[in-house]
């Protein structure tokens, strides 16, 4: 049987959940133990976590909250690479490539995050490579991002990311699925790279299809119905 998108998404998604959550990952030796022993930094929503001129040697673990990444045009407009959760890391890329990312790390909610200097976490992995498949999920679920962008379509777009965020951020609410982040039609449209009269739009459309709700700061979706729609779109 053909998997949905949301059927795949959620999959790899439980990748990430699973080489997280392992009892051993807990443990004092494990990802979340190691972390745990680190220095605790709490932040409120919308407060800048490091900017893009930070030169941070710091990697960081989410012990609660979520944290996106996002690049400022000139003219001011944000473009949202992507939204960690918690129990993720982010700022690994000078961890193993020796520079850092260019963009700024933002708290999405009220968040606390566990900080390591990058010499002791590159000893933690060499001393524990197990816990390296942590790091390989949550680069399969950023992967996912790629065929957000694959298309030109504004539906799809919009539709795969709702799909995904759903996989990653949502619980199921009256057969729907509730999206949990303060998400407004503008980080949505910076999360798609659309303008938000275009997300709206695709908005208006999916609930005219039934197949989404949008409250204030509050999506709920129903992928079946979403996934349908892709799966139509791709065959027109």
């Amino acid at each position: 049987m053909k998997l949905s998108m949301f059927d795949s998404t959620i999959r790899e998604s439980a990748l990430v959940t699973a080489g997280n959550e392992q009892p051993s990952e807990s443990q004092p030796n494990g990802l979340f133990g190691f972390f745990s022993g680190g220095t605790h930094r709490q932040f409120a929503r919308k407060d800048t976590i490091l900017a893009s001129t930070d030169d941070s040697d710091d990697v960081f673990y989410i012990l609660s909250g979520s944290v996106k990444v996002a690049h400022f045009s000139n003219s001011g407009d944000e473009h949202i690479e992507f939204i960690f959760r918690q129990r993720e890391l982010f700022c690994i890329r000078k961890l193993f490539m020796g520079r850092s990312f260019d963009a700024d790390y933002i708290a999405m909610t009220d968040c606390t995050l566990a900080v390591k200097p990058k010499r002791e976490v590159d000893r933690f992995f060499r001393e524990h490579p197990q816990s390296l498949r942590i790091i390989v999920a949550q680069l399969i679920t950023m992967a996912d991002r790629i065929e957000t962008f694959n298309t030109p379509s504004a539906d799809h777009r919009v539709i795969h990311q709702l799909l995904a965020l759903g996989a990653r951020f949502g619980t199921m609410a009256d057969g729907a699925v509730e999206i949990n982040l303060p998400l407004t039609q503008q980080e949505l449209a910076a999360n798609v790279m659309l303008s938000r009269e275009t997300t709206g739009k695709v908005l208006k459309r999916l609930e005219d299809e039934d197949a989404v709700l949008v409250g204030r700061r509050k999506i709920r979706i129903i992928p079946q119905k979403l996934s349908e729609l892709l799966e139509v779109g791709r065959r027109a």
